[in-house]
């Protein structure tokens, strides 16, 4: 079994308040599924942090999903696993701790 993991791909992001540096994220993430479908694992674990931002723009989830229909269309399956933070850890325990 073969699959390809990646993670941190930041889509959104305007690193040192450059929109070039947006624009590197996206070429990234554009080279990971080109890479992925040359590749053709047997399914891809995508590790968290899709988007810099909770708050996605339209151009952005675009360019995400449109990521995402070329490998579905390859028939290559994609799991996702959101980050878990240690403040959202910590809310959880807290949570299910009955108090």
């Amino acid at each position: 079994m073969r699959f390809i993991q990646f993670a941190d791909v930041h889509l959104g992001k305007t690193q040192y308040g450059l929109q070039e540096r947006s624009e590197d994220f996206a070429r990234a993430y554009a080279e990971a599924i080109k890479y992925c479908l040359e590749r053709q694992p047997d399914f891809i674990l995508l590790a968290g942090d899709l988007f810099e931002q909770k708050a996605v723009d339209p151009e952005t989830f675009s360019l995400a999903s449109t990521g995402l229909k070329r490998l579905r269309d390859a028939g290559i399956p994609v799991f996702a696993i959101e980050e878990i933070t240690r403040s959202s850890c910590g809310s959880a325990a807290a949570r299910g701790s009955g108090t």
